[in-house]
């Protein structure tokens, strides 16, 4: 699935994804505090938000100076585990559009009408091929 819109500028600016994280280990507000501080001193991530109570990570970096694999070692660099729940990638095309491929773990569906269901919504949203 895709999600594309035109773009002139995409060529100047960086590639900008965003990272879903499952967290494990955090029992507190300063646990949390070390993942963000690790994370936001790498410069090619421009904002971390933790959550705590969901332990959770959302993280929005240069995809072309990081991935996800040094997101999670840094997590556990710090201490933590870490595992990809979902990633927003944005490419260029070469059309100057911004192309952003999105994976998603979908819970609930239980048969194939079920995934048709949400296929069918997801398709029908303008500018998603």
């Amino acid at each position: 699935m895709s999600i594309s819109s035109s773009n002139k500028e995409a060529a100047e600016l960086p590639l900008m994804a965003e990272a879903s994280l499952a967290i494990t280990g955090m029992t507190c507000s300063s646990c949390s505090q070390t993942i963000t501080s690790a994370l936001e001193s790498h410069g090619a991530v421009e904002s971390c938000k933790i959550n705590l109570i969901g332990e959770t990570a959302h993280v929005r970096y240069d995809q072309e100076q990081l991935d996800t694999t040094e997101i999670i070692n840094t997590v556990e660099d710090v201490g933590f585990g870490a595992e990809v729940i979902a990633v927003l990638e944005a490419q260029k095309s070469s059309t100057e559009q911004s192309v952003i491929n999105a994976k998603f773990s979908l819970e609930g569906l239980t048969c194939s009408s079920c995934v048709s269901t949400v296929h069918e919504a997801v398709v029908a949203i303008p500018g998603v091929q």
